[in-house]
């Protein structure tokens, strides 16, 4: 009976090996609930766009004018060494004013106008003539009324500033000059002059134009009492003005005399008026 037993066991031990060649028993992984951990393929980081280069801010280069000091757009013609009178008009333009012109730009002179700001928009084209003869184009106020009756602030804004700003935009600039009207002023003009950086500009001869209306009786009074620093009070409104300054004109340079603007006088002069102060002429007041 054993031997029949230990038999069977013999051809169960045969079978099982028969099974795997290798005679190593198969390892059996163990389980698992980890989820496999995925690499992500790494992209190029792109290289930021380059931002334009800003130009820089152009500043507009002012266009220079003749200037030597003093004031803005001053020119100088004349001859230091020469005897010098200022013809000045006020209260143009005016149809008169263009004979006037003709008159200085065929003798060579040169004259100060000091313009009421209620006609420089009308008169636009007589102003920029007399600008490119050389002349000068100052401020005589707004509307021709008396400076000091007026406050402050309408001295300044109305009579001062709106002048000088319209004059401005016809010729580019403003002479920092102002002739009050009837040459009248107070200590609130001078005030305001010195804040806005005017002088007051009056004269030291006045041929009464404006009472007298004879052209032989104006030239007579200017030709008997031209003196080197005169400044002329005159008025371009007139006829009986231009036809005596047809006269006058030629004549004073005949006698030697160089015709200037108060800028020219001022330069040449080497004379220095603070703002908010009256200049009147060199000559003594005839």
């Amino acid at each position: 009976m054993k031997a029949i037993i230990i038999f069977l066991a013999i051809i169960m031990l045969a079978a099982c090996g028969s099974s795997d060649s290798s005679g190593v028993p198969e390892e059996t992984l163990p389980p698992t609930d980890e989820t496999p951990v995925m690499t992500p393929t790494m992209q190029p980081t792109p290289e930021p766009t380059p931002e334009p280069t800003p130009e820089p801010m152009r500043i507009p280069v002012p266009t220079l004018r003749p200037v030597t000091s003093g004031f803005p757009g001053m020119r100088t013609f004349a001859e230091p060494r020469r005897p010098m009178i200022a013809l000045t008009f006020d209260d143009g333009p005016s149809q008169y004013t263009t004979a006037i012109l003709d008159v200085l730009e065929e003798h060579g002179g040169r004259a100060t106008f000091f313009v009421l700001g209620n006609r420089v928009g009308r008169s636009a084209d007589i102003i920029l003539r007399a600008r490119e003869l050389g002349n000068e184009i100052a401020n005589h106020s707004w509307q021709h009324r008396q400076f000091p009756r007026l406050t402050a602030d309408e001295l300044r804004d109305e009579e001062f500033r709106r002048t000088s700003n319209a004059i401005a935009e016809v010729i580019g600039y403003s002479v920092p000059m102002m002739r009050p009207p009837y040459g009248l002023y107070n200590d609130d003009v001078l005030e305001v002059a010195r804040e806005l950086g005017y002088i007051i500009v009056n004269w030291n001869m006045d041929p009464m134009d404006w009472r007298d209306r004879d052209a032989d009786i104006i030239a007579q009074r200017i030709l008997n009492n031209a003196r080197n620093g005169s400044v002329v009070v005159l008025h371009d409104i007139r006829a009986p003005t231009a036809e005596a300054m047809a006269y006058v004109i030629p004549r004073l340079i005949e006698e030697g005399f160089e015709i200037v603007t108060i800028s020219e006088m001022l330069h040449n002069s080497n004379t220095v008026i603070e703002s908010g102060r009256v200049f009147r002429g060199l000559a003594r007041s005839n």
